[in-house]
Formats: structure tokens, C-alpha cells, sequence
């Protein structure tokens, strides 16, 4: 998985995927991807509430190194087959401008 966000881009894998209600767990729930990699976390999911997708430092929550994330209730991750992709609005969480960055996404489930 890669996600590039303004001119910083971070690469993931491997990447866990679940599909669907039964494999997620929750009602309403259609994908969840999640991976942690030298203490930064991927997670992008589409469920009742809508599309979301975010990068965090999960190391250092009092001076986050990143922590960027995407929320939309339409459609902004595509999904074919295992692979996915898609294009969004990042706030960036690390500064208190509330300013949106373009970014885009993409990867392929195992």
C-alpha cells in the first residue's frame, strides 16, 4: 500500500485486509485495512458512517511525527477485486491550520 500525501509518501506491507461484516465484525462494515510499520499506522475503512483513511504516529501521540487523515461520506475509496484506490482531502492533524492537503492511496489485499 502506498499513500502520498502533498510531496511526503509512506509505503506499507505487508497490510492486513478484512471484506464484509462477517470478516470485519460490524454491521454496516465493507473494508478495513490496517498496517503498522516503524511505528506509524495505515488504516483505511468503509463502513455505515462513511469513507475514512489515516496515517498516525502511534509512538509519539504528544508530538505526532504525522497524523493525517481523510473522512468522507461518499465515495472516495474504490475497491476491484482485492485492490483499492482512491483520491482525498488530508487534514493535516499535526499543525492547528485545519488546512486540506490532496492526496491518493492504493494497494492490493493479500
Amino acid at each position: 500500500m502506498t499513500l502520498t500525501v502533498g510531496d511526503q509518501s509512506w509505503t506499507f506491507g505487508p497490510v492486513l485486509c478484512a471484506f464484509g461484516p462477517d470478516e470485519i465484525g460490524q454491521e454496516g462494515a465493507e473494508f478495513v485495512l490496517s498496517s503498522i510499520q516503524d511505528g506509524i499506522q495505515m488504516y483505511v475503512s468503509i463502513d455505515a458512517f462513511g469513507h475514512s483513511v489515516s496515517i498516525k504516529d502511534i509512538e509519539d501521540f504528544q508530538n505526532p511525527s504525522v497524523s493525517l487523515e481523510s473522512f468522507d461520506r461518499e465515495e472516495i475509496i474504490s475497491i476491484d477485486g482485492k485492490s483499492f484506490s482512491g483520491s482525498a482531502e488530508f487534514i493535516d492533524n499535526t499543525t492547528e491550520s485545519f488546512e486540506t492537503v490532496p492526496g491518493s492511496f492504493s494497494g492490493t489485499c493479500p
